[in-house]
């Protein structure tokens, strides 16, 4: 699994992607699992879809709060 920084929202899509990509391993090579190895991608899709959603709702909401961060008194 890749480290990132971000939300506890994007740490459990990321573990869940991982489950997600270690179960279709598992079923890689199993006959007549090809219904069930298209849900898995899909099920992955949706989720990679939901963590970009995660990241681009945190870049926008960082500028936010940097601005709010006290600045050093010079």
């Amino acid at each position: 699994m890749s480290v990132e920084m971000g939300s506890a929202t994007c740490l459990h899509l990321i573990e869940s992607k991982s489950h997600i990509e270690a179960a279709m391993v598992g079923v890689a090579h199993l006959e007549d699992a090809e219904s069930l190895r298209h849900q898995l991608r899909c099920i992955h899709r949706q989720l990679e879809g939901m963590h970009e959603m995660e990241r681009i709702q945190a870049a926008t909401r960082r500028p936010v709060v940097e601005a709010l961060k006290p600045r050093p008194i010079r």
